[in-house]
């Protein structure tokens, strides 16, 4: 297809799907032949992890069954765990029914998925990732993509700072909706109830504790141009009855909106938005030219964001919420200001950027795919690294000298990380089954202490089921050390390794499975056994 296969990878996050349905909508006008979907991966879960988040959900207080509820805000820290054990099977069925030239995350747990499964299923998809944020951190390149997009040229800098070659980045601005098209002023003001020569201060009291708001109000009184103060409280009715409260005790009228639908409207209608608004409500901001006054930025996050603002001139950062009014006068008296700011906002934002970064992706889908994915090889990484220790031996392996064999360079690359891969699989049944014989050692103790003949059996069987399972793990373990080593030394390893490494892979996790189901109707015979001739 010559606009190539595009998919979107989400954690369910309702971000998620707004940027996805941002990106499809520009695809349509860019290249109507490209084809875009997008895969919710808390969709593939394994069903134990499901209930692990039922779980977590009935422990939640105020749970209202029926209610809609991010799933994934109340998983963390445990998100990174659930993305690497995913229900693969289905999962990799439709993946393969697709094969997509480009896996989009806008997440940093689902690079971890996007690199995992170019591994082990689409070696020839493009990674790219795109960064709805105007600041960048070490979980956004701890799983390399091949490609980012971010929303300006001080992040591509901040990624250089991260380990990120500038040419696997580009400055595209952040996806906007159609409905922040531009858009006639004056009538919205009018709607708005803006009176002539009135500056209209629109506030989001979103992640403003009280304290914080009863200042705000304190210092919107002070202000002396002429002002209609609009609150969006975002339907968070605590901060809205706060706000109702204590705004007649400072004369502010504040006129109060929740309605998600109206802030397109709103941010196109203000003369300055005050507050904290999340990194993708910036962009919509600053795509109407309206600057940002950031209140007080308390997490690294946030500093981040308001220096942003700052260096682009499309905002301030009030670091003392007391200087507030002073900074809203010097706005609307100085005009030279307000213009600064108006232009650096709409550079900053970049309102056409959707379309850009469609354009990026389709690029990423059919010119450029070749070229990221050979760069992807070129730098040690092979197209089959899944972690940093990973990565330096595939990095050394490949920097080394080998005699010639009839596998290409790609090929041993694959091939020795599938062997990686696997010994790594086994020293974690070995850790796991290192433990169950620990814990089944104290219950064997714990058997006699209290002179319970049956559970001393019991114990005893398990215990000699473990100690052989961990015999046979140590002995897999050599074999498979031999075998990387073998590889690494150049030579082709005999079937059935040289089919691909992926069905390598699974014939071996096959074998060890059915090694283990052996094991356990060996030791429930024996255990049968015994008790019947107890």
């Amino acid at each position: 297809m010559a606009g190539g296969r595009i998919i979107g990878l989400s954690l369910g996050h309702a971000l998620d799907r707004e940027i996805f349905g941002s990106i499809a909508e520009k695809l349509d006008e860019v290249a109507p032949e490209a084809h875009f979907t997008t895969l919710d991966l808390l969709e593939y879960v394994k069903p134990s992890i499901k209930q692990m988040v039922w779980d977590r959900l009935s422990s939640v207080a105020d749970y209202i069954p029926g209610k809609v509820i991010d799933l994934s805000t109340l998983l963390e820290p445990d998100l990174e765990t659930l993305v690497g054990q995913l229900a693969s099977d289905r999962l990799v069925d439709d993946l393969m029914n697709e094969r997509p030239d480009v896996l989009l995350g806008v997440h940093p747990l689902t690079q971890q998925a996007m690199t995992g499964l170019s591994i082990r299923l689409l070696r020839d998809t493009a990674l790219v990732t795109l960064i709805p944020e105007y600041c960048v951190d070490h979980a956004w390149v701890r799983h390399r993509s091949d490609l980012y997009l971010v929303a300006s040229g001080a992040l591509r800098e901040a990624l250089v700072d991260l380990g990120v070659p500038l040419a696997q980045s580009a400055a595209v601005g952040l996806p906007l909706s159609k409905r922040y098209a531009a858009v006639e002023r004056e009538p919205l003001r009018r709607e708005f109830g803006v009176g002539e020569g009135e500056r209209l201060i629109l506030v989001t009291s979103r992640e403003l504790d009280e304290a914080l708001m009863e200042k705000m109000l304190f210092q919107l009184s002070l202000v002396n141009a002429p002002k209609r103060v609009i609150v969006a409280t975002d339907g968070d009715k605590r901060s809205a009855q706060f706000l109702r409260d204590k705004a007649p005790n400072y004369s502010v009228k504040a006129q109060l909106y929740h309605k998600t639908e109206k802030l397109s409207a709103l941010y196109a209608a203000a003369d300055v938005v005050v507050g904290r608004p999340q990194a993708l409500k910036v962009a919509e901001i600053l795509s109407r030219g309206v600057p940002v006054f950031w209140l007080e930025a308390e997490s690294e996050h946030d500093r981040a964001t308001a220096a942003i603002l700052a260096a682009e001139s499309a905002g301030k950062s009030v670091d003392n919420a007391y200087t507030l009014a002073a900074e809203l006068d010097a706005l609307f008296r100085d005009s030279t200001l307000a213009d600064r700011l108006r232009r650096g906002a709409l550079e900053l934002a970049r309102p056409d950027a959707t379309r850009e970064i469609a354009a990026r992706l389709v690029r990423a889908a059919t010119d450029e795919k070749e070229r990221l994915i050979a760069r992807r090889i070129e730098q040690g990484r092979g197209r089959s690294v899944t972690s940093e220790d990973e990565f330096e031996e595939i990095g050394d392996f490949a920097a080394s000298d080998h005699a010639d064999t009839s596998w290409t360079a790609q090929e041993r690359h694959e091939h020795l990380s599938a062997a990686i891969r696997h010994a790594k699989t086994l020293e974690q049944r070995l850790r796991e089954q290192q433990a169950s014989l620990s814990k089944w050692e104290k219950r064997l103790i714990l058997a006699r202490q209290h002179k319970r003949p049956d559970l001393v059996q019991e114990a005893d069987v398990r215990i000699d089921t473990y100690k052989r399972t961990i015999a046979f793990l140590e002995s897999q373990i050599e074999i498979a050390q031999k075998t990387r080593e073998q590889i690494k030394a150049g030579h082709v390893v005999g079937s059935p390794y040289t089919k691909s490494p992926l069905n390598w892979e699974r014939s071996k996790e096959e074998d060890l499975e059915r090694t283990f189901r052996g094991m356990e109707v060996e030791s429930d015979l024996d255990a049968l056994k015994r008790k019947l001739d107890g």
